[in-house]
Order: C-alpha cells, then sequence, then structure tokens
C-alpha cells in the first residue's frame, strides 16, 4: 500500500486529509500491526521534479504483528539511497 500514515511522512506538496490517510491506518490498527521504524534518511520515494519541487514520502515500510517484533527485537528497515524510480 504505497502510501503514508501521516502527513509528518510527507515533504512538501500538498497536505493529505485524515480520512485520505484511513485506508492504511486502518489496516495497520485492524490487524493489530506495528511499523517497526527505520534507520537513515525518513523518505523512500521522490518525484524527482528538482530540489525545491521534489515531494518526497515515506512509502515503505515493514510491518509485523507483536508477536514477531517481540521475537526479532534486532530487526531493522534501513532506507537505501536509490539511484532510479521505483514507484
Amino acid at each position: 500500500m504505497n502510501d503514508i500514515t501521516t502527513n509528518e511522512e510527507k515533504w512538501r506538496g500538498n497536505k493529505r486529509s485524515e480520512k485520505s490517510l484511513s485506508v492504511l491506518t486502518s489496516f495497520i490498527s485492524n490487524n493489530q500491526l506495528v511499523d517497526i521504524g527505520f534507520e537513515a534518511r525518513p523518505w523512500t520515494w521522490c518525484n524527482n521534479w528538482g530540489q525545491e519541487r521534489d515531494v518526497k514520502g515515506r512509502l515503505d515500510r515493514i510491518l509485523s504483528n507483536k508477536e514477531w517484533r517481540a521475537k526479532h527485537r534486532k530487526a531493522k528497515c534501513n532506507h537505501i539511497q536509490n539511484e532510479a524510480l521505483d514507484h
């Protein structure tokens, strides 16, 4: 579900309404999932329109249930630098 969960996961561009974010946030909540977080830069997507016009967002994440997370406390998501568009 390439989407953000809050406007804090988006840099530049128009703010999204809370209602427009509800599909992903409801999915996470209804399935009792947790976001394991990330390391490195905060965004995983950029429109590449050029410096001041770039819109960036955290579209990729790793979700797990609480039991898996408890067993795999050292698991982490590392946002890597991409050289080409992948979305």
